[in-house]
């Protein structure tokens, strides 16, 4: 089946339907989509990506897969999906650049460490003893938003990049808005986590209180683009965790193959089968994985593409819609009935794989998560990963004075914010430790403390974490620092 290019689909975001929070005047180039990717992709955040894990620590092999690269195909494959169906291109590339701006060092493993100590489950003295659910939780979708609308800094007098909500609400909807039942809760109501076996105080629930974000209205802000980009991440991902996998030499090429073929069968066009016997014939590593990558990204992509026809039309008939006016004249209801028809109640599920191949797909990732995620040399690095988050958190909120003079700054401005207090002539790092000292001030200050570190530790690529680790705790010479 050959893909055929169509004009703008009526369904297709319009730059005209959405406003910046802050407004700017228009540019003579590049229209709102555009400059939204464009700041992304000069931001800072985004260039240290190249310096994160994806599954494999960075530069564990340079054939690996970065946070970076993986941004980068994802834009790829949602832009191939955009171009065929008639969505806007730079929508997806803004929300595909932006989508893991939050993301931490190491991988999940270090959004799960974070995530843990944000919910008070990994004590780290008594700054995280007592949160309030406003204060807790760490997920890097949500914390990519964070980033985009407070972290980052374009104007003096306005933190953030000044996004539209339309590529904000992609971001933040390429990934699930909560978590499931903590994996640690038993079933008798107690903490299993590093075996202690205590009475859970959350209730097996891991919250996401901190992050509120006004700007965003989800029946208003939604669309098809974000969608695609969430597809477009999730076949990103089996891919390089395939190709990842064989280069790391833990996964078999002709089991992996096998399997593939097994949950798929029924999906297969003659082209896939094509792609599969030049995969068995080719000897060669390289041109081999050359081969999967066309067979793996190709027939999902292509998959994804008819699906998602098929639902458009769907939905033309059903609520009559003929023209792009018809289309946002109605979208808060289509909004409102699609995300009805799926169990959780959210229209990114609907507008996911078609149900029975996603069955398949999720067979697929868990054969693949048992034997590459699990496999001793991925837990090995998330086990060392935990380790030097958590001990760089220790640090800095034993003695924040270890902390750069830019974050004791930030934490001093966030501080000073919420409290009367006049800091005078004094300078930041007086202005902390004194206020540490004050019973009166110290707890609203530790709570500061902590999240400050927590947006400091997300922003590290894996060799800063690991050099500020060595500087803290290793045996390095002072005249090296």
């Amino acid at each position: 089946m050959e893909v055929l290019i169509i004009d703008k689909n009526i369904f297709c975001a319009r730059v005209e339907k959405t406003n910046r929070v802050h407004g700017i005047e228009p540019h003579p180039l590049r229209n709102k989509f555009q400059r939204d990717r464009d700041r992304i992709l000069y931001s800072k955040e985004f260039r240290r990506l190249s310096g994160k894990t994806q599954v494999f620590i960075a530069g564990f092999d340079d054939h690996m897969r970065t946070r970076l690269t993986h941004t980068l195909e994802v834009s790829q494959i949602a832009n191939t999906i955009a171009r065929a169906l008639g969505f806007d291109e730079a929508l997806v590339e803004a929300i595909a650049y932006g989508h893991d701006v939050g993301h931490t060092p190491f991988g999940h493993v270090g959004e799960r460490s974070l995530n843990l100590i944000m919910n008070g489950c990994k004590n780290i003295y008594s700054f995280n003893k007592s949160l309030l659910d406003r204060e807790k939780g760490f997920k890097h979708n949500f914390q990519s938003l964070h980033v985009t609308i407070n972290l980052e800094k374009l104007y003096v007098n306005q933190p953030g990049l000044n996004l539209t909500p339309y590529t904000l609400w992609g971001i933040l909807n390429h990934s699930s808005k909560e978590y499931k039942k903590c994996n640690y809760y038993g079933d008798d109501g107690k903490c299993k986590l590093q075996n202690r076996n205590t009475k859970c105080k959350n209730i097996g629930r891991l919250s996401l209180g901190f992050y509120k974000f006004n700007c965003l209205n989800d029946k208003e802000d939604w669309t098809f683009e974000a969608a695609i980009v969430a597809i477009a991440d999730e076949i990103a991902q089996r891919h390089h965790d395939i190709e990842d996998g064989i280069y790391a030499g833990i996964i078999d090429r002709n089991e992996l193959v096998d399997t593939f073929r097994a949950y798929f069968d029924a999906f297969f066009q003659e082209r896939d089968l094509k792609h599969i016997e030049a995969l068995k014939k080719n000897g060669d590593k390289s041109v081999a994985i050359a081969c999967l990558s066309r067979l793996i990204i190709d027939f999902y992509t292509m998959n994804y593409i008819q699906h998602l026809r098929n639902v458009l039309e769907n939905v033309k008939k059903k609520y009559n819609i003929g023209t792009y006016e018809d289309f946002y004249k109605n979208k808060q209801r289509v909004h409102g009935h699609l995300a009805n028809e799926t169990e959780d109640k959210n229209i990114m599920s609907y507008l996911g794989f078609e149900k029975s191949f996603a069955i398949r797909d999720s067979k697929f990732r868990k054969f693949l998560v048992d034997k590459i995620l699990y496999s001793e040399l991925a837990q090995s690095m998330d086990g060392k990963s935990d380790f030097i988050i958590r001990k760089l958190f220790k640090a800095y909120l034993s003695n924040p004075q270890q902390l750069p003079d830019k974050t004791i700054d930030t934490i001093c401005l966030n501080f000073t914010n919420q409290k009367p207090v006049n800091p005078s002539d004094k300078t930041s790092r007086d202005l902390l430790k004194e206020t540490l000292k004050d019973p009166n001030l110290s707890k609203g200050m530790e709570k500061i403390v902590l999240r400050t570190v927590c947006d400091y530790i997300a922003g590290m690529t894996d060799y800063y974490a690991m050099s500020q680790y060595e500087k803290l705790y290793g045996a390095q010479k002072f005249r090296n620092f």
